[in-house]
Parts: C-alpha cells; structure tokens; sequence
C-alpha cells in the first residue's frame, strides 16, 4: 500500500510540475498534457493516475499498461 501510495505521489508530483513528465518520460522525451495540450491541472493529473493504474491493475496480467502503446 505504501508503495502505490509513494508511487502515485511521485507520478502526481512530477507530471503537474513545471516539467509535466517523469524521470522516465523526460528519458524519451515524453510530456504529459489536457485535453488541449496545455499543462495539466493537479486534479486531473491525480485522478488519471489512480483511475488509470486502477484499471490497469485490475485487468489481468496488467495489459491494460500495453494498451497505452496503442
């Protein structure tokens, strides 16, 4: 649990900065963005990383990771 926790924090926390990525997407040269490729509100950032990996987590064998490649 304090590992999701610590996880999503970080993710949160870097993706709604000033940076808008993690290390690893900063890595590939990845940006996260809204809708209209603005920087994202906190909220939304927060609520796409604990929606988002809920649903990933509860598919099986966390394919719904893969499907972000599509």
């Amino acid at each position: 649990v304090i590992l999701g926790i610590t996880s999503i924090a970080y993710s949160v926390a870097m993706e709604s900065s000033s940076k808008q990525a993690t290390l690893g997407k900063m890595a590939v040269g990845v940006i996260v963005t809204d809708v209209n490729g603005g920087k994202p509100t906190l909220g939304a950032v927060l609520l796409r990383n604990t929606v988002g990996r809920f649903c990933s987590n509860i598919i099986p064998f966390y394919i719904g990771y893969l499907l972000g490649l599509f």
